[in-house]
């Protein structure tokens, strides 16, 4: 049976599409575990009214803490022999628990798969796994993937797609268990990928299918675009956290990876605040906050273990470079470039 995990969040306008979505499966062997963390709107009704008309409904109400204390709680409550996660605002194909079970044997830990991002009524799907199934028994080498996902096409010319989402895994509820594996309730970006790594660091088999079986909302994209005044601590937490699965790992690779999660944090912190149009503080104080930021130790020393450069494009390199010279001018140069280079494809 697969135990089927929805955090609930102020999701009225989609959560009966998500739930429906579950009751159509092919596979019926489910249980399906609403967890509502402090809806303000008519969630938890919704909740209650699914859960009067289907035993295999359970609802349980949570005061507000978060996505990943919700999917905790509901990991507790499981029962299945498997683990599905599902936002209220998405949709699970009719087959993808059938599918994914198939996939799997009495060695498999994780089945992964493909997913569409829906946005409207634009439907696009997210990069391939190639080839189409990939079987993984030497899953050491995997934990390096959610960490920087360009360093497996550009080193074994496979693409191991939605790596880092767990949204898109059926996991085996033993694995999580017996191993004492939970989201990390502090890490508030990049859970999904904290969390998928300390999965692989201990699975035994991970099986890759290139079938499409999971509907990503992409409703209000403005939200994810936002000016974030958190991004530091943010961003550090994510770092930190990683470190501690890195830091017994004696393959070289692993430092690069870690390296590549470093560059990606600062891009991000410098889109999502130090250089986000809605960010009205002088250019002067964001660049000196900026290079604070970059002098921090997770920051240099993450860096610092890029010795092979051959995995980057020439723009992360000329980004690298920069964040590990703390030039801050260059950095903001680049950004320019960048939004000049987004504007021009708009038109």
């Amino acid at each position: 049976m697969v135990s089927v995990i929805v955090p609930v969040y102020n999701t009225e306008k989609y959560l009966a599409e998500a739930i429906n979505s579950v009751l159509d499966q092919t596979c019926q062997e489910w249980e399906l575990l609403l967890i509502n963390d402090g809806s303000s709107d008519r969630s938890l009704e919704i909740c209650r009214k699914f859960e009067s008309e289907d035993p295999r409904i359970r609802v349980i109400d949570k005061k507000n803490g978060g996505v990943s204390s919700a999917r905790n709680l509901g990991m507790e409550e499981a029962t299945g022999d498997w683990l599905c996660f599902l936002d209220g605002d998405d949709w699970l194909e009719r087959t993808c628990l059938e599918t994914a079970l198939n996939e799997a044997d009495e060695e498999t830990d994780i089945v992964c798969w493909n997913y569409w991002k829906n946005i409207g009524d634009i439907q696009i799907a997210n990069q391939a796994i190639r080839p189409s199934r990939i079987v993984v028994d030497e899953v050491e080498r995997l934990v390096k993937l959610p960490m920087f996902p360009q360093y497996a096409p550009r080193t074994s010319g496979k693409t191991y797609s939605s790596i880092r989402g767990v949204c898109t895994k059926l996991i085996r509820r033993k694995l999580t268990a017996e191993n004492g594996l939970w989201f990390n309730e502090n890490v508030k970006i990049g859970e999904d990928a904290l969390f998928s790594s300390m999965c692989f660091q201990k699975a035994r088999r991970v099986i890759f299918t290139d079938r499409y079986l999971y509907h990503y909302r992409l409703d209000n994209v403005s939200a994810t675009r936002r000016c974030r005044a958190d991004v530091k601590e943010v961003y550090l937490s994510m770092l930190r956290s990683f470190q501690n699965i890195t830091k017994n790992s004696d393959d070289p690779d692993t430092e690069l990876c870690y390296g590549g999660l470093t560059y990606d944090c600062v891009a991000r912190a410098m889109e999502k605040y130090y250089f986000h149009p809605d960010n009205k503080a002088p250019l002067k104080e964001r660049l000196l906050a900026l290079k604070e930021y970059l002098g921090e130790q997770l920051i240099q020393s993450g860096i610092s273990g890029i010795h092979d450069m051959r995995i980057f494009y020439v723009k992360q390199k000329l980004v690298i470079f920069c964040i590990r010279h703390r030039w801050t001018l260059g950095l903001y140069i680049l950004s320019l470039i960048k939004q000049n280079f987004k504007g021009q494809r708009k038109h």
